[in-house]
């Protein structure tokens, strides 16, 4: 009778250690979240006004020029470019702010 309690309580303790170890993955990930370590865009930081191109703003005039929109703060701009990476790359590049052009 003592091994099926024995073998029982084994179980228990690998289930147990399973559900600390997951946990501490979640608790870990939610941590890099909130201190700015993740790569996704949280809701609380999209600009609204990235979405409006500024040719109803006040002040616009007819001639001025309709700026590009994102509704996901142009979060991939430089997806698919040559990255600057804080180097000065005169064939041009893209820092995340805009493109910079070729010298």
């Amino acid at each position: 009778m003592l091994f099926p309690t024995v073998l029982i309580l084994a179980f228990a303790v690998l289930i147990e250690s399973k559900n600390v170890h997951e946990l501490r993955h979640l608790h870990s990930h939610l941590h890099r979240r909130q201190n700015g370590d993740s790569l996704a865009l949280q809701t609380n930081a999209i600009q609204k006004g990235s979405s409006v191109d500024g040719s109803t703003s006040a002040g616009a005039t007819p001639e001025q020029v309709k700026s590009e929109t994102s509704e996901n703060n142009f979060i991939n701009y430089c997806s698919g470019q040559d990255l600057t990476n804080g180097l000065q790359i005169v064939t041009g590049s893209c820092n995340g702010i805009g493109t910079i052009l070729a010298h």
